[in-house]
């Protein structure tokens, strides 16, 4: 079986910049940061909460058409159909989101808020 015990030779993303943070479906955003890894293979862009966040059923999207623009520290994404305000944005690589802590039986929880970028659909 699959111990989990590789994932975690990867550092956890840290999100420093997104932009924009509204804007309509199939629209270019851009996120800088670091532990993005080199390819965007592992990458994923949620909109929304995910249920494994804690999140409500209103559903969670993810984006599109990624591109590496600088290894580790940028890459662009296409945002995804969607719709609200106010939807946390969260990166994950790898299987990882940033930021994050485990909890025991509780999923997966976000420790630091500092970074916590939310982003808004533009009708």
């Amino acid at each position: 079986g699959d111990s989990g015990v590789g994932k975690f030779r990867y550092l956890s993303p840290v999100v420093s910049g997104v932009n924009p943070l509204s804007a309509r479906s199939g629209t270019q955003i851009t996120v800088t940061g670091t532990n993005f890894g080199s390819t965007v293979a592992a990458i994923r862009l949620d909109f929304g909460w995910p249920l494994t966040l804690g999140g409500a059923a209103t559903g969670v999207w993810s984006a599109g058409e990624y591109r590496m623009l600088i290894p580790d520290q940028k890459f662009v994404a296409q945002v995804p159909v969607g719709y609200g305000t106010n939807l946390n944005l969260l990166v994950n690589v790898n299987g990882q989101y940033q930021n994050e802590t485990v909890a025991g039986g509780e999923g997966t929880v976000l420790t630091n808020t500092t970074t916590r970028f939310t982003f808004a659909y533009l009708p």
